[in-house]
C-alpha cells in the first residue's frame, strides 16, 4: 500500500511538472510531449485501508472512507527511469543497467520534490 502511495505522489509531482495549467482544468486525458499519459480523477469518496487479514496492518490501515476535494491527474503507467530523467534533469540516484523503460523504484516523497 505505501508503494501505491508514492506512485500517487510521484505522478501528482510530474503532473504539475508537465501539464499546461489550461489542460489540468479542462481535459479527461492528457498526453505530454514525453509520451507521458494522464488521466483526470475527479472529486469524490473512496474506501481506503487494508483488508483484515492482511499482514502488519495497523489502527491507521482500518478500511475507512476518504475523500478527493480536488481533481487531479494521474500517469497511467509507472513513472520510468526514462521519464524521470527527462522531466527531472539529472540522472537517477543510482547507475542502472537495462532499458530506460523500467520503472524508478527506491525513490521517496521528498526525492521526487527536492529534484
Amino acid at each position: 500500500m505505501r508503494n501505491l502511495y508514492f506512485l500517487i505522489s510521484l505522478a501528482a509531482v510530474f503532473a504539475l511538472l508537465t501539464l499546461p495549467p489550461a489542460v489540468r482544468a479542462a481535459e479527461k486525458v492528457y498526453k505530454n510531449r514525453l509520451g507521458m499519459e494522464f488521466v483526470r480523477i475527479e472529486p469524490g469518496l473512496f474506501m481506503m485501508g487494508s483488508l483484515p487479514d492482511a499482514p502488519l496492518r495497523g489502527e491507521s490501515k482500518k478500511p475507512h472512507e476518504a475523500a478527493v476535494s480536488e481533481p487531479f491527474f494521474m500517469q497511467t503507467t509507472e513513472v520510468t527511469i526514462g521519464q524521470w530523467q527527462a522531466v527531472m534533469g539529472k540522472k537517477w540516484l543510482f547507475p542502472r543497467k537495462g532499458p530506460k523503460n523500467l520503472p524508478v523504484t527506491g525513490v521517496s516523497w521528498h526525492d521526487a520534490k527536492d529534484s
